[in-house]
């Protein structure tokens, strides 16, 4: 089970050892500055395992946009060919 631990801001100096200890056991460490929240400190691997998810949804997301724009009655539909042939025609941002 994860366990939430806080810790002011100074500990990162003093005591950094204990709390790498508590990020290897997959526990969560708040870090305050005056008492209050300032940061939430987390596991590499949760945070790489985090960040994934978020790609995901977002990745999910945009294809749930296009499914729906793709089956209304307006969308433009394009071969393949005017498409590229569009883009091989369009100016390079750069030129003038």
């Amino acid at each position: 089970m994860r366990n939430t631990h806080v810790r002011a801001a100074r500990e990162l100096r003093n005591n950094f050892p204990e709390i790498a200890r508590l990020l290897e056991q997959h526990d969560q460490v708040i870090i305050t500055k005056n008492g209050n929240g300032t940061a939430v400190m987390i596991n590499f691997d949760e945070y790489a395992a985090y960040e994934e998810y978020l790609h995901k949804k977002y990745v999910l997301s945009e294809l749930r946009k296009a499914q729906t724009e793709a089956h209304a009655s307006n969308t433009l539909w394009l071969y393949d060919e005017d498409f590229w042939a569009g883009i091989e025609d369009a100016p390079d941002e750069g030129q003038s």
